[in-house]
């Protein structure tokens, strides 16, 4: 998808109304939204809801995935082996040492975006991806209403954490960074794991610790598949991930 520039004020369509409503409530003035929204670097994407009715998911285990390749599970073992200290110090942190945990760290992260490969990780604009949503799809639809969440959340952490609203990229979906969290779940959820002041979730070590707290915020020790689903809606998403993570204790 190519992306354009919106019609002038697209903001101030009824498609944005609620959505400003609730910036204003926790404290952005008019002159603010007026800012952000008309900055000529948001990018638009009108064949976004395209891609959210293709609901064809290959399987992560089935005929035709590599996940579970020779060669993908090799390089799974050799980032473990590259970063188990940091990995074995998440797990000490929360006190499930041999409880699979950096090996389902490991999973994810393969899974998310291949360790990090800027590739995987995508090239859309997140705001600009929430933005398409709002005014491509019908008014007031649920997956509408879910942009304007992830888009409270992403103003909220570009006020609280100084992220670069126009520069970050992520996946059509508006995941990003190494371990693919949308903005809600960056804002709730991602740590600055080596305390430099920052939440950088292109950087390794946050990311390893935001998806260690995810996974204990979401109930890791009374039930580790609850939580990696809870991670991604998916059952297709969870039996990779346990696959791979299996592969890996092996």
């Amino acid at each position: 998808m190519v992306p354009i520039r919106a019609e002038s004020d697209y903001w101030k369509s009824q498609k944005y109304a609620d959505l400003i409503t609730e910036l204003k409530k926790i404290g952005f003035s008019s002159n603010e939204i007026d800012a952000i929204f008309s900055d000529p670097r948001v990018k638009f994407y009108p064949n976004i809801m395209k891609k959210f009715e293709d609901t064809t998911v290959p399987k992560l285990t089935g005929s035709g995935s590599t996940l579970l390749s020779e060669k993908s599970v090799n390089d799974g073992k050799e980032f473990m082996r590259k970063n188990r200290e940091l990995l074995e110090r998440v797990e000490k942190k929360h006190g499930v040492e041999g409880d699979e945990m950096k090996e389902t760290i490991a999973a994810i992260l393969r899974i998310e975006s291949y360790f990090g490969h800027k590739k995987r990780m995508g090239p859309f604009q997140v705001l600009g991806v929430f933005s398409s949503i709002i005014l491509y799809s019908e008014l007031n639809s649920k997956r509408s209403e879910w942009a304007k969440k992830q888009i409270v959340a992403f103003l909220t952490a570009y006020r609280k954490f100084k992220v670069k609203l126009y520069e970050i990229e992520g996946s059509w979906a508006g995941a990003f960074g190494i371990p693919q969290f949308l903005p809600v779940s960056y804002l709730n959820f991602a740590i600055d794991g080596n305390k430099d002041g920052r939440i950088d979730l292109f950087n390794l070590e946050d990311a390893v610790y935001s998806i260690a707290n995810y996974f204990i915020k979401h109930g890791w020790k009374k039930n580790k598949s609850k939580a990696i689903f809870l991670y991604n809606r998916d059952s297709n998403f969870v039996e990779g991930v346990e696959a791979y993570a299996k592969k890996l204790k092996e």
